[in-house]
């Protein structure tokens, strides 16, 4: 007897899993772009101000990052 995921939606609970993973790990990745660019565009700011400025990079934290956006999306997906 399948189990009722497989039956729904053609798809393993492997591959649902993998497919939410992936989802969080795409979430945290474009996190740390938008920090980055965030940063930069702020040093731009101050340098046309004639600041002395330079753009501080975000620590790389994508993929602990998105083992917790993972984790929550997980919690959420059980919980209905």
């Amino acid at each position: 007897m399948k189990d009722t995921n497989t039956q729904k939606t053609g798809k393993s609970g492997y591959e649902i899993r993998l497919e939410v993973l992936q989802r969080a790990l795409d979430m945290a990745e474009g996190s740390w772009h938008m920090s980055n660019e965030a940063s930069r565009m702020e040093a731009e700011s101050k340098i046309k101000l004639g600041l002395v400025a330079t753009p501080v990079p975000a620590p790389d934290t994508r993929v602990e990052d998105g083992l917790k956006i993972a984790e929550k999306l997980y919690k959420f997906i059980e919980s209905k």
